[in-house]
């Protein structure tokens, strides 16, 4: 019997330790989303409704953790923050209207991995009206045949005076695993444009994303490999922007390889197998906002909450962002409407976005018709008026859940000792707590002893 109540008091212990530990690790990490929130510059109604919340959940705990009851006044508070949630998810959130008067024009690029001969005349000459740039895959190894086609595809746009930004590929992406094999095709690229003296070539990019057989990695796994690559890829940059100061080299990746910056570590980056930043020293930054992979009702708030956090972000470089998809992809990737990609690329300018890049034109094209970059300008650039941004929690959320994710590797990684401290603070209340609740009851037999 004795063997049993003591069983059961042990697993009460440890229950209400864990509680405790979950009390701290919801603090931690709903904090720092919290403020991270703030930093990318969501409004008050937005990040304000994250406060009730982390506050009900530590409420929700506490009693447990410290064996007090669940006053009257306790349940009032509940119910306060209940009602706040209930109402702050979307009832007190304002859309925001936003006029194109006096916003400048947008440029509009486009990535185009087709062929030379898919260029009609009548598209370069729209693609040099919209003063369009193309980014153009570069088809590797650079034999001789495919350094003929690339210089007689660059020498018909720069004809139609419509600059190029090389895509370099690799074999996995810019990831962990090829890093060194993007890094010597780069090279090689560079070498070409200079000694086939190409000036309408304007700069060269990567596409940073995971490997595709491995996507994700705890952290602890792969840091030391980031470092090294961050390493090797910083002093490359270097070298290459002293070597090519009219060519800079610039990547293209997802929001969560830039939140890192945000904390000043490389937790995503270690998780998602892929340096952006750091290094970080690259000659431009551009995000890749693919708002088709998300419902129609997230995408205005979603796209408008990234593009204020690379402005935190990235002041001073004007970053680029990437919308679509507007066709082409995988198969299974779903697209745009040609109506959802002038709202995006609208709401981009609205929000004082300097360039986009639309990706991709090749399927664009064959899903909107030959006339689709002359549409797009048009319905971006020649019409003004008042646009509509429209609040969505869910996208909130989805961008507070990467947050969560960065500190919960924060605590688990760089900030174990912090978890640990934590754990034995709260293992010595509880255990001081027994103590006394274990006086105070042997007291209690004491004084109720019959003389």
């Amino acid at each position: 019997m004795r063997e049993e109540v003591r069983e059961v008091k042990a697993v009460a212990f440890g229950g209400r330790w864990l509680a405790f530990l979950l009390v701290g690790g919801i603090s931690y990490v709903g904090g720092y989303a919290l403020w991270a929130t703030i930093q990318m510059g969501a409004p008050l109604f937005d990040w304000l409704w994250y406060v009730p919340l982390l506050l009900f959940l530590v409420l929700l705990l506490l009693p447990y953790c410290l064996r007090f009851s669940r006053s009257r006044y306790l349940k009032l508070v509940y119910i306060v923050l209940l009602v706040w949630l209930v109402i702050g998810y979307n009832s007190l959130t304002p859309t925001q209207t936003l006029s194109l008067e006096d916003a400048p024009s947008l440029s509009l690029s486009f990535w185009f991995p087709g062929r030379i001969e898919q260029l009609s005349e009548g598209l370069l000459n729209d693609l040099t009206d919209a003063q369009s740039t193309l980014i153009i895959h570069v088809s590797l190894p650079l034999t001789h045949e495919n350094q003929d086609y690339l210089i007689s595809l660059l020498n018909q746009l720069a004809a139609h005076q419509i600059p190029v930004v090389l895509f370099v590929p690799a074999s996995d992406f810019l990831s962990l695993p090829v890093y060194r094999e993007w890094l010597e095709s780069v090279a090689a690229t560079a070498m070409f444009v200079q000694s086939a003296q190409l000036p309408n070539v304007c700069g060269v990019i990567g596409d940073a994303e995971s490997p595709r057989e491995a996507r994700y990695a705890f952290p602890t796994t792969t840091a030391a490999a980031l470092q090294i690559a961050s390493d090797e890829m910083e002093a490359f940059l270097q070298e290459f922007h002293a070597v090519n100061p009219r060519m800079p080299l610039g990547v293209t990746a997802s929001w969560p390889l830039f939140a890192d910056q945000l904390d000043g570590d490389s937790d995503l980056a270690a998780f998602y197998q892929t340096a952006v930043d750091p290094p970080g020293n690259w000659g431009f930054v551009s995000v890749m906002n693919y708002t088709s992979y998300y419902p129609a009702s997230w995408r205005p708030y979603l796209l408008a909450r990234i593009i204020w956090g690379m402005e935190r972000l990235y002041p001073e470089q004007s970053p680029i962002h990437f919308i679509g998809i507007a066709g082409g992809g995988f198969p299974w990737e779903p697209v745009l409407t040609f109506e959802d990609a002038v709202a995006n690329a609208r709401l981009s300018r609205a929000l004082g976005v300097s360039e986009v890049v639309v990706f991709q034109l090749k399927g664009a094209l064959d899903k909107h018709g030959e006339d689709f970059v002359e549409r797009l300008h048009a319905a971006v650039n020649e019409t003004d008026g008042t646009i509509t941004l429209p609040f969505s929690r869910l996208a909130s959320l989805w961008l507070f859940g990467t947050a969560v994710l960065d500190a919960m590797f924060d605590l688990l990684v760089g900030r174990l000792w912090l978890l640990l401290v934590w754990a034995a603070i709260n293992f010595s209340i509880i255990w001081r707590q027994e103590r006394q609740f274990k006086r105070a009851k042997q007291n209690l037999f004491t004084d109720n002893k019959i003389p």
